[in-house]
């Protein structure tokens, strides 16, 4: 019937698939991480999960292991130590715990900086954000985060943070209304729709997958996502290239010459990179490329390492879309901020539609940032291991 050409036609437009096999590493398949390998003395070799239970005695033994100068390990180590204490504190006090864990990641990431090569002074490092409000000066709803990096003197540690980080390096008044911010974050997003009456703005990533070409010497990736959340949530392939930011990088492809169920819908990277030794020895290229585009949490879940993937659709009308680690860290800075000068708003904030959003953001965000920093301080991804 007509539906039936409909659909052929459709199909008969979405390309075949590059030609390719999963990547496979001394006989298993290489699975998808920010930290897929490591450099060994002479080749590429593969990084497993590291499991903690908990993750400040592998953070240490980062520092221990990356910090050669003996006084920047010390400063690092004591960093660490003080940021322990603070998050530790902010567990058995809900009052003052926003402004408490966010002084314990100022501190983490301070011992993060000289594990990404900061060899500048730390001793009068400034927080390098501050918040204020515009407009009708509601608080949270009216409220905006501000880049502050204008004194060479003094090192501000969020920009510094982002950049070594791989990202760019955000510019002086760069400003990140709080709203925007919140939409940006994974955990609590359900929440976040309801009370902001908007619609779905994440998209779960069933599978990534490295793919190559043996002969040709090519590596590329494919993502892999259910048909049936695009369905329910209204959403065309355009719309999710477009806002995912993904438009021109990927295509869509048929699934079928995947060998993958015919319930998900694949995308391919357009671009492959080339390699002349062994194809590990670029996979970290096509990672480090998909990081800007990729949201993740932590999982108590083997599948996909521990970690489950997200790609954030970004409205058109909304122009601060960020690296993950950069909007988290500045909504815990907004939120510490708040505590501090003006308590009495945060409980108002806590009262209003809003609330459970933040309740949420302050409950389970800390867990899933500390393991998310602990991955970045060891160049390896760091998971709680499941108690069996």
């Amino acid at each position: 019937g007509p539906l039936c050409r409909a659909t052929s036609a459709l199909m008969s437009r979405v390309a075949q698939p590059r030609s390719g096999e999963t990547l496979e590493v001394k006989e298993r398949v290489l699975p998808f991480s920010f930290f897929p390998v490591t450099r060994g003395v002479r080749r590429y070799g593969l990084f497993d999960v590291l499991f903690a239970v908990s993750p400040w005695a592998v953070m240490q033994g980062a520092i221990n292991d990356q910090v050669a100068d003996a006084d920047e390990r010390a400063e690092a180590l004591a960093f660490l130590e003080q940021g322990r204490d603070f998050y530790e504190t902010a567990a058995g006090r809900a009052a003052a715990n926003p402004l408490l864990f966010y002084y314990s990641f100022m501190n983490v990431g301070k011992a993060l900086l000289r594990c990404l090569g900061y060899a500048g002074s730390l001793d009068q490092a400034t927080h390098g954000l501050s918040e204020q409000r515009i407009g009708a000066g509601a608080e949270l709803a009216d409220s905006v985060v501000v880049v502050r990096d204008n004194n060479p003197q003094r090192v501000a540690v969020y920009a510094e943070l982002i950049e070594r980080l791989g990202f760019p390096r955000p510019q002086e008044a760069d400003t990140y209304p709080v709203p925007e911010l919140l939409s940006q974050v994974v955990v609590g997003h359900r929440l976040w729709r309801e009370a902001a009456r908007r619609t779905e703005r994440f998209l779960s990533l069933e599978e990534i997958e490295f793919v190559h070409d043996s002969g040709a010497k090519e590596v590329w990736l494919r993502l892999y996502l259910p048909r049936g959340d695009l369905r329910r949530y209204d959403i065309t392939r355009k719309r999710m290239l477009e806002e995912s930011a993904l438009l021109g990088v990927f295509r869509e492809v048929r699934v079928g010459p995947t060998g993958r169920d015919k319930t998900l819908i694949c995308f391919e990277q357009e671009q492959s990179v080339t390699y002349t030794g062994r194809a590990t020895d670029v996979v970290q290229t096509l990672v480090d490329g998909m990081r800007p585009h990729l949201w993740r949490i932590m999982s108590s879940i083997p599948d996909h390492g521990y970690r489950r993937y997200y790609l954030n659709l970004t409205p058109p009308n909304e122009q601060h879309r960020m690296p993950q680690i950069a909007s988290l860290w500045s909504l815990f800075f907004y939120f510490g901020s708040v505590v501090r000068y003006r308590p009495q708003m945060f409980d108002a904030i806590a009262e209003g539609r809003f609330g459970a959003v933040v309740a949420e953001f302050i409950s389970a965000q800390p867990d899933q940032f500390l393991y998310l920093i602990a991955s970045e301080m060891c160049r390896r991804e760091v998971a709680k291991p499941a108690i069996v």
